[in-house]
């Protein structure tokens, strides 16, 4: 059996008393009366994560009049316009930049608001 889509995961069931499965493929999971199970986790792809946004022009970091003041932010990495917005750019961003990120996150937030209310 696979489990997932791709497969993440491969579960073979069968008798207690089977052979030893291929070392080099599966693994002894569990057994029980009259059964036993052998798993495989397949090596997956890496993926090619998608750009980060930088900040500023051209990557450079921006001057102190545009920077927001310091404050702790933490989320998880998010991708917004095909790149990945992470907590650390997002601080280091302009004011101009994070009215654009607010421009493009705040339909999505009333949406789910919205479905949340409903």
């Amino acid at each position: 059996v696979e489990v997932g889509s791709p497969p993440a995961l491969r579960v073979a069931l069968g008798p207690r008393h089977a052979c030893e499965p291929d070392g080099s493929y599966w693994q002894s999971a569990v057994q029980g009366n009259q059964y036993r199970v052998w798993i495989h986790r397949p090596e997956a792809p890496q993926a090619a994560s998608p750009p980060e946004i930088t900040p500023g022009e051209g990557g450079k970091a921006p001057s102190p009049e545009t920077t927001v003041p310091k404050v702790t932010v933490s989320f998880p990495p998010i991708e917004l316009d095909g790149k990945k917005l992470t907590a650390d750019n997002l601080k280091a961003m302009s004011k101009d930049e994070l009215g654009h990120v607010c421009a493009k996150l705040e339909p999505v937030v009333k949406a789910a608001k919205d479905l949340l209310a409903a």
